[in-house]
C-alpha cells in the first residue's frame, strides 16, 4: 500500500504541475515574464515524479536512489511555486502537492 500510495501522489503532482506550467503559459502570452522561473522548475519536476511514478508502481530497486533527486527536484519546485502562491491558486497547489511528495518519499 505503501508504494501504490507514493505513486498516487507523484502522479497526482505530475498533473498539479500539468496545470501549473499551462498558468505560466498563459501569462507569457499575455506577456508577463514573472512566472519563467516558476515554468523551468515545474518543467523539471513534472517527468521526474512521473518517472519516479513508474519506479514505485514497479518496485524498482532504483526507486530510493531515485527519491533523493526527486525530493531536490519537488522541493526546488516547491519553493518556487510558494513565492507565487498569492498570485494564483494553482501555484499554491502546485507547492503542496511537492510538499506531500516529498513527505512521503521521506517515509520510504
Amino acid at each position: 500500500a505503501g508504494l501504490r500510495s507514493l505513486a498516487h501522489a507523484v502522479v497526482e503532482c505530475a498533473g498539479t504541475g500539468e496545470l501549473c506550467l499551462h498558468h505560466c503559459l498563459t501569462e507569457f502570452a499575455k506577456g508577463q515574464t514573472m512566472l519563467a522561473q516558476c515554468a523551468a522548475r515545474v518543467g523539471e519536476m513534472v517527468p521526474v515524479c512521473k518517472t519516479l511514478a513508474s519506479l514505485a508502481a514497479l518496485e524498482s530497486s532504483h526507486l530510493k536512489a531515485y527519491a533523493r533527486i526527486c525530493i531536490d527536484v519537488c522541493q526546488a519546485c516547491e519553493d518556487e511555486c510558494r513565492k507565487h502562491a498569492g498570485h494564483a491558486a494553482i501555484c499554491g497547489q502546485c507547492a503542496d502537492a511537492c510538499a506531500k511528495v516529498i513527505a512521503a518519499l521521506r517515509s520510504i
